[in-house]
């Protein structure tokens, strides 16, 4: 079995809030690797607050320093559109909130809660939150891209750490479905999207893999 105790050479699983971090960390630990959702354990971590190399965070412990050339970094997602609802719900927890808004205004130069840089409403948020913190993902140049709702994907892990990946209904998904009771989207609710953050959404989501939404996501700008 493949086993890491330096921590020079940490597995790092980056993502986003409700994007399969919390699943993807059960899997690995299902499959032998010990990693810990949102705090370091013996192997590494997989957790969306490391995207963020800061010391300081809402809960779980970051990882407290920053990504080496030497670790094994990846980069969990899931599908954007289907995201949406749960990511919104995610939005409405000020700890989660302010802690991404603080993080990519210092990456980005945009504050997610400032109108002159983001349209005031939740939709809007919620997709330029992701395409800039998955941003912030990819340029710390990980392996490759997990998507979680890609089972085909599961290979990858084959490759990259030796393990065989399961996807048994046993593995905890962390999913919270009350957190987003009431929230309602549908996609021609993308008419609410600027352009702007339209644009962007597609952008990153091409790169992601997400081709599919990308062309979902064209028909808005047409």
């Amino acid at each position: 079995m493949h086993a890491m105790t330096d921590r020079k050479n940490a597995i790092i699983g980056l993502g986003h809030p409700r994007c399969g971090t919390g699943f993807t960390a059960n899997t690995l630990i299902a499959g032998g690797i010990k990693v810990g959702h949102e705090r370091m354990k013996q192997d590494g971590i997989v957790s969306w607050l490391s995207a963020s190399e800061y010391t300081e965070t809402p809960w779980g412990n970051g990882h407290h320093r920053p990504i080496l050339p030497s670790d094994l970094v990846f980069c969990t997602a899931r599908s954007f559109l289907s995201a949406i609802p749960s990511v919104i719900a995610e939005n409405r927890i000020p700890a989660s909130f302010d802690f991404r808004r603080k993080v990519l205004k210092d990456y980005s130069g945009v504050d997610l809660g400032d109108e002159a840089d983001v349209p005031r409403n939740e939709i809007n948020i919620a997709v330029a939150g992701m395409a800039l913190w998955y941003e912030m993902c990819l340029d710390k140049n990980p392996r490759f891209v997990f998507r979680v709702d890609h089972p085909e994907d599961d290979k990858l892990f084959q490759t990259f750490l030796g393990i065989d990946i399961s996807r048994e209904k046993s593995v905890p998904r962390n999913s919270r479905p009350r957190l987003k009771s009431g929230i309602r989207f549908e996609i021609k609710d993308l008419e609410m999207l600027s352009i702007r953050w339209a644009r962007k959404c597609m952008e990153v989501m091409i790169r992601l893999g997400y081709l599919d939404d990308a062309k979902t996501l064209a028909l808005f700008l047409r």
